[in-house]
């Protein structure tokens, strides 16, 4: 018998930090979570190079990392998330168990692959797994009326040059619930969850652990720094030339730094040391980098 819990809030690393805390417990759970605007990298992605960032800031969409694999995803009130705790051998279960629950508020969907849920041939959500001593956590949402025109844009990476060994992810067509049935709720899907495991969903608060926990999570050194070693390259247009300036990035960190330039007069090629040891962030190492040049005289043309 499964227990199911739903969430009071709608922040992302609360919400992620209490997934952590059930799955830590090893019982068969179910838990139903809404998230205000985020986008979340899985375990071993780069969010530069998977989600354009800026745009994301300027909007009002939180960055955020995850402990599971899969891709990177976007978040808001307009879908609804679930979270299936059980045994690994327990694991095909799960997305046929959310059909089932689907079924019930009339919508009829299928399972591609193991993981993918589907209509007519498109996503109504994305999932990941991950396992330890046995156990499962599988995760997944369910789009009903995602704002999708900022899902694409906030999913499409700004042009940066980057050359990362992290994973990429694989972008696909996908489907509000809404446009099936117009009348569909995440409250609805709440009562059927409810109806489909014969109990009432428990709210569940955050205690000291898990806001502790999810400090953790909203720190820019999980968020940014956890993820595989990459290069990020700069272009620059100067008076004396074009600068690319290469930087290696080690846990989120500057590393190293290389420079290739056409420039006639070294006299003018800027010291990039002080970049090494900075948390590589693009807007604010341009904005560095730019000081830099300035700093020999030399005009910055965008």
């Amino acid at each position: 018998m499964f227990r199911l819990y739903q969430t009071v809030t709608d922040d992302p690393y609360i919400n992620l930090a209490i997934e952590a805390q059930l799955f830590r417990e090893k019982k068969k759970t179910v838990f139903l979570w809404r998230n205000r605007p985020c986008v979340i990298a899985g375990r071993n992605q780069n969010l530069y190079a998977e989600a354009d960032l800026s745009f994301a800031k300027r909007n009002g969409i939180l960055p955020v990392r995850r402990t599971t694999g899969g891709g990177c995803v976007y978040h808001d009130h307009g879908n609804l998330n679930y979270s299936f705790i059980l045994p690994q051998e327990e694991l095909d279960r799960a997305p046929q168990m959310i059909l089932q629950i689907l079924s019930l508020v009339n919508i009829e969907a299928e399972a591609s692959g193991r993981n993918d849920l589907m209509i007519s041939g498109r996503k109504l959500g994305g999932t990941a797994w991950q396992s330890e001593d046995e156990w499962v956590l599988f995760h997944g949402t369910l789009l009903i009326e995602t704002d999708l025109e900022k899902m694409r844009h906030v999913l499409t990476p700004a042009k940066l040059k980057l050359a990362s060994k992290g994973i990429s992810s694989v972008r696909s067509r996908v489907i509000n619930l809404k446009e099936v049935c117009s009348s569909l709720t995440a409250e609805m899907i709440c009562g059927a969850c409810e109806q489909f495991f014969g109990c009432e969903a428990m709210n569940i608060e955050p205690d000291e652990r898990i806001i502790k926990e999810a400090e953790k999570l909203r720190s820019e050194k999980w968020i940014f720094g956890e993820c595989a070693d990459y290069q990020a390259e700069h272009d620059f247009k100067t008076d004396q030339g074009i600068m690319r300036v290469c930087l290696s990035v080690h846990d989120g960190v500057i590393s190293g730094v290389t420079l290739s330039h056409d420039f006639m007069d070294a006299a003018f090629i800027p010291d990039m040391e002080p970049l090494k040891g900075m948390l590589y962030n693009p807007d604010e190492i341009y904005a560095r980098i730019s000081a830099l040049i300035r700093g020999k005289g030399l005009n910055v043309h965008i």
